[in-house]
């Protein structure tokens, strides 16, 4: 598989929600679920200028801000077997990310069609259809909105360089698992409270899957 991947890491509130869902994904219906704390932008693609990739994925960065995405559903593709999450980008976003793909076009190698991009974050491979059929149709509506706080380019899973929207600075590996920068982001999203507003249903999936089957 081509070693690099751009993608939107979560952080925080967006993060822990991505994960209660998971879990209660995986009591009720009991498949096995990837760890999602991420939205895959562009890739897995190749390179061999690698300093390019770079130097074009923080000048793309730097001319964007006020990136947000809303998560309202889990849905699932029939055909393989895939359980994801449904996101929907705002104006900026989508901009950015057609931006950034014809920007790195000249210099790698994509081998999937642009044509099928679509904003997701996959949650399960290769579920059986009648976990699927259960999945699509008990699982409730909701309603998830976040910033995006940082953008990250890594190459065979690891961090290469990841840019903060909120710093509007570069980041290597250290700098970005860095806590004490990490916390100079949170400062800086002094908005935090009323940009991560979260809407939920009253009823979770464990409890609606409990009166649907009747236990």
């Amino acid at each position: 598989m081509p070693p690099y991947l751009i993608e939107i890491r979560m952080f925080g509130s967006a993060k822990k929600q991505m994960k209660d869902i998971i879990h209660e994904l995986c009591l009720i219906y009991e498949i096995k679920t990837l760890d999602v704390s991420h939205i895959t932008l562009i890739g897995p693609f190749d390179t061999r200028a690698e300093h390019l990739v770079i130097r074009t994925f923080e000048s793309v960065c730097s001319n964007f801000k006020n990136l947000a995405y809303m998560i309202d559903d889990v849905k699932t593709f029939r055909s393989t077997g895939v359980v994801y999450l449904n996101v929907i980008p705002n104006q900026q976003l989508r901009s950015f990310r057609k931006t950034l793909y014809k920007s790195l076009k000249p210099c790698c190698e994509f081998p999937a069609i642009e044509n099928e991009f679509m904003f997701h974050a996959t949650v399960a491979n290769h579920v059986p259809e009648q976990q699927l059929n259960a999945i699509k149709y008990n699982v409730p509506k909701m309603k998830f909105q976040h910033v995006v706080m940082r953008v990250t380019l890594l190459k065979n899973g690891h961090i290469l360089r990841e840019y903060d929207l909120l710093l509007r600075r570069s980041l290597n590996r250290y700098e970005a698992l860095n806590w004490s920068v990490m916390q100079q982001t949170w400062n800086a999203l002094d908005y935090t409270k009323s940009t991560n507003e979260i809407m939920y249903q009253k009823e979770t999936l464990i409890q609606k899957a409990r009166r649907v089957l009747g236990i």
